[in-house]
């Protein structure tokens, strides 16, 4: 059995004192920070752990205290136990449900307009004038709206006036005259009342032009051919030469030119007029054969002994300027004034401005001559233009000598 050492036991009371006063400073410490946790905190009846021995020092001195360590982050405390039953969790009161929004009220039905008071049919406007309501009396010179009627019914009935412009001019003038020669009435020109009857009564007329055929063509160049006009021979049908025999009739008596044949051709053809000539050359006066050229209409007229025995249409100097071949330019003109046919060239000659046939000279280099283009307006370089069945004998027509008046 060994014997205790007494400076041990004087050891020992000093340590659990200590132990005692750490364990009461960690209690307070807990009660203190209410945040440690439970394995923390002592419970109670808890035996301490035991403490290892504290070995001999070599000195008699007690040990310094150790520091106490920094608590550590205080826990939640866990909820003591208790032997009641938890009191339920009390329902929230339920909302109250919210009130239905109020409907709108309806709208009411808007009431119909009242629908206004039948205004009174305005009365129906007078028919405007029909027919040749107002033509009777009408002369050159009347204007309005029963001219217009008046020039649409002449036209419908075969005899043009131009443009239904409701002006009664010299071309309205001769296609009254024109309807009332064919059909037995005073010739006047005036609208009287049996030219009245006699257009409402009247059936579309028959108007003839190039490419219409038949004996009505053929009959009709029968009578150019006739009269002093060329239409070639009467086949029936309306082609180039019988249209230029219409310009020429046309021409003659200073009407539109259209080379269509109506009843207003119809009645110069029949009247005779024209047929006097203009000029007269030299002294022998209506003797022998002399050619009239007449730049303002266009036309070239044959007489024999004062009788008009040739008309043509022609083409004559276009007034615009032009420039030769070899470089000079100058205007275009056929001249004015009286001359003679000096020589002639059989057949084609190839000019320095163009080919001509059969060219019959009178005035330097300025001929009549064949063309196979001959406008109803002005549009060579000085000559006189012929349409080529023409030319083919106008040199037996016109020896040299033959007077050419230019007008």
């Amino acid at each position: 059995m060994s014997v205790e050492d007494p400076s041990r036991r004087a050891v020992l009371p000093l340590a659990a004192r200590w132990r005692r006063l750490r364990l009461a400073a960690l209690a307070a410490l807990a009660v203190l920070g209410a945040g440690c946790t439970a394995e923390q905190v002592p419970q109670a009846g808890a035996q301490p752990a035991p403490v290892a021995p504290v070995t001999d020092a070599s000195t008699s001195a007690p040990p310094a205290p150790e520091p106490p360590s920094a608590p550590e982050p205080p826990s939640a405390p866990e909820a003591p136990p208790s032997d009641a039953a938890p009191s339920p969790i009390p329902e929230p009161a339920p909302s109250p449900a919210p009130e239905p929004a109020p409907s709108p009220a309806p709208e009411p039905a808007p009431s119909p307009a009242p629908e206004p008071a039948p205004s009174p049919a305005p009365e129906p406007a007078p028919p405007p004038p029909t027919g040749l309501t107002g033509a009777e009396g009408l002369a050159q010179g009347a204007a309005g709206e029963p001219v217009v009627r008046l020039q649409q019914r002449l036209t419908q009935a075969g005899y043009p006036t131009g443009a239904a412009d409701g002006a009664f001019g010299a071309r309205t003038a001769l296609a009254v005259r024109a309807f009332q020669s064919d059909h037995g009435i005073g010739v006047s020109g005036q609208v009287d009342g049996a030219t009245v009857a006699a257009l409402e009564a009247a059936p579309p007329g028959e108007i003839l032009g190039r490419g219409s055929s038949g004996d009505a063509v053929r009959a009709l160049q029968q009578q150019l051919n006739d009269g002093p006009f060329d239409a070639g021979t009467p086949d029936g049908e309306y082609g180039a030469r019988t249209m230029e025999a219409v310009y020429a009739l046309q021409k003659l008596h200073s009407a539109p030119v259209s080379g269509q044949f109506s009843g207003v051709e119809r009645y110069l053809l029949a009247s005779g007029q024209g047929l006097l000539p203009r000029a007269l050359a030299g002294p022998e006066g209506q003797q022998g054969t002399q050619v009239e050229i007449d730049i303002a209409a266009q036309l070239v007229r044959v007489y024999t002994n004062g009788q008009l025995v040739l008309a043509s249409h022609t083409s004559t100097a276009s007034g615009e300027t032009f420039c030769t071949p070899a470089g000079g330019c100058r205007r275009a003109v056929t001249p004015t004034g009286s001359y003679t046919i000096t020589r002639r060239i059989d057949g084609w000659r190839d000019a320095e401005l163009g080919r001509l046939y059969n060219p019959l000279y009178f005035n330097g280099g300025i001929a009549l001559h064949g063309s196979t283009s001959v406008p109803t307006s002005p549009a060579s370089h000085g000559c006189v233009r012929l349409p080529m069945h023409i030319a083919e004998y106008a040199p037996d027509l016109l020896p040299n000598g033959t007077p050419v008046i230019v007008t």
